[in-house]
């Protein structure tokens, strides 16, 4: 008997799982491979020509792959695979996600193609057949490195979210999943959180594992039942409080959790019972629902690239909900998009497919003298594009842009954007250390920040170290004169904020 669940029989309106996914700017479809199968409805924003992203949700290069396989119909292929006719042609017209070991038929079934001729990088990860199996992408180790990082750029009495499974929070609409690795740049949690009250939202907010995890590192190193089993605890855990949405601040959490929904939902019959969207799309739609009603307290001047990367329909619309966003805080203006593919990008070589070709740069040894070369070449070309500030979707893209930030070229979040014009921003201490590029100093500075976690001196040096890389220090002046300048903070923070976990009503 052919292999994969059956299907409930389910109107296809039911599966326009993208709901107010906009437009996506032209000119970020150019770095995707040719087969990024996208819808070509046409639409203006902000005055640029732009694409409607069509169903699918899930892009793919199945149909080309099989035709070119010699199998004329989706029937064909599936036989040869051994997987259910019906089920394999929801998963070809990218309405579901397989699973590895269906991938794995049907890649057999190709003649042993690799996955990278169907899914791109962030998909694969997702269905667990190209993860990272060195120990230090293991997600016990990731995930304490991720909150070690935090612990040196913020105390503990300074929390205001739950960084453990969250006690019980009636009367909350939205749950906020502030993801794990964010915690590398913990004043992007202290901002959204600060952010949201700003904004009147009655939210629950959580980071780290035991609070947020979507799953994904998990299901990458071939344990989907432990990734699932996180997403139903989570999402069980927010229903009982009331939610009705959940808030993913990493793109890779919202394209985790939507591709599990579509699944249950094609498998199970059941819709998914609450909205999950990414925390940019979130706040877009808050600020435009507030309207002349929205708390402003200052005007932000910023000429701003909006960066991302087109890995899935879920990264390009964080992407132009990002530039919708920012157009609406007053004094900033978006003046393009920017491809995270580019060739000076900092975050390209981590973005690329494995075994494609990398920029030049990439593939020389970093001194002091060639990062402070990039470092201009970047705001030289900001400033050629009328820019001087570079906002990044990812985290991992913040941080990475981070290191390269100067005078001329400020690297800000949108959420942080958003918080210098609500008057509730927090310093970018990780910027800070970055830029003090002296690892000794850091420690010391920072000694009663990391003492609040408990963490050992010998753990401390090493984080300080990984942190303050003496490379990447950038001893010229450095405050820009706005009151959130990363170089006007100070290590350790002056005053302590009050401690908030929970929800707030």
């Amino acid at each position: 008997m052919a292999a994969g669940p059956s299907l409930r029989p389910i109107h296809s309106r039911s599966l326009v799982l993208l709901k107010g996914i906009g437009g996506y700017w032209w000119t970020c479809i150019a770095t995707a491979p040719k087969w990024w199968n996208i819808g070509m409805g046409r639409g203006r924003v902000a005055g640029r020509i732009v694409v409607e992203v069509g169903n699918p949700l899930i892009p793919n290069n199945l149909a080309d792959e099989r035709a070119a396989a010699g199998f004329d119909t989706p029937d064909d292929l599936a036989v040869q695979a051994g997987i259910d006719p019906a089920w394999y042609s929801q998963i070809e017209v990218g309405r579901v996600l397989p699973t590895r070991a269906e991938l794995e038929s049907i890649l057999d079934a190709l003649g042993g193609i690799p996955a990278s001729r169907l899914y791109l990088l962030s998909w694969r990860q997702i269905i667990g057949i190209d993860g990272v199996a060195a120990a230090a992408h293991r997600p016990g180790t990731m995930f304490r490195n991720w909150a070690d990082h935090g612990r040196m750029l913020m105390s503990r009495d300074e929390l205001t979210w739950f960084d453990r499974r969250p006690r019980s929070a009636p009367g909350a609409d939205v749950y906020v999943n502030m993801s794990c690795s964010v915690q590398v740049t913990p004043h992007l949690l202290l901002d959204t959180v600060s952010v949201l009250d700003a904004l009147g939202v009655r939210f629950v907010a959580a980071a780290g594992p035991a609070a947020a995890c979507c799953g994904k590192p998990f299901g990458s190193i071939g344990r989907p039942a432990v990734a699932e089993r996180l997403r139903l605890t989570r999402l069980e855990r927010s229903l009982g409080w009331g939610a009705t949405v959940h808030v993913n601040w990493c793109t890779a959490c919202q394209q985790t959790t939507t591709a599990a929904a579509a699944r249950r939902l094609m498998t199970d019959g059941v819709r998914h019972p609450v909205r999950e969207v990414q925390v940019i799309t979130f706040l877009e739609e808050r600020v435009r629902e507030l309207g002349d009603a929205m708390p402003w307290r200052k005007r932000v001047r910023r000429r701003v690239l909006a960066e991302s990367h087109s890995w899935s329909p879920v990264h390009l619309q964080a992407q132009t909900a990002m530039a919708r966003l920012l157009a609406m805080v007053p004094g900033v203006e978006v003046v393009d998009l920017y491809d995270g593919f580019s060739e000076d990008s900092p975050c390209t070589a981590s973005a690329r497919e494995p075994g494609s070709p990398q920029p030049e740069w990439t593939r020389r040894p970093q001194t002091a003298e060639s990062i402070r070369a990039h470092r201009s070449r970047l705001a030289d070309y900001a400033t050629s594009r009328g820019a001087d500030t570079v906002s990044c979707v990812h985290q991992s893209c913040h941080q990475k842009w981070s290191r390269y930030a100067s005078d001329r070229l400020a690297v800000r979040h949108a959420v942080s954007i958003l918080a210098e014009a609500l008057d509730c921003a927090h310093p970018d201490r990780y910027q800070d250390a970055v830029r003090l590029g002296n690892p000794q100093q850091f420690l010391e500075r920072s000694r009663p920040v990391w003492q609040s976690w408990g963490l050992s001196e010998e753990r401390a040096t090493e984080l300080a170290a990984a942190i303050c890389d003496p490379r990447f220090a950038d001893t010229g002046p450095q405050c820009c004169g706005r009151s959130t300048c990363a170089a006007s903070s100070s290590l350790p923070p002056g005053t302590q904020l009050k401690q908030r976990r929970g929800a707030r009503h």
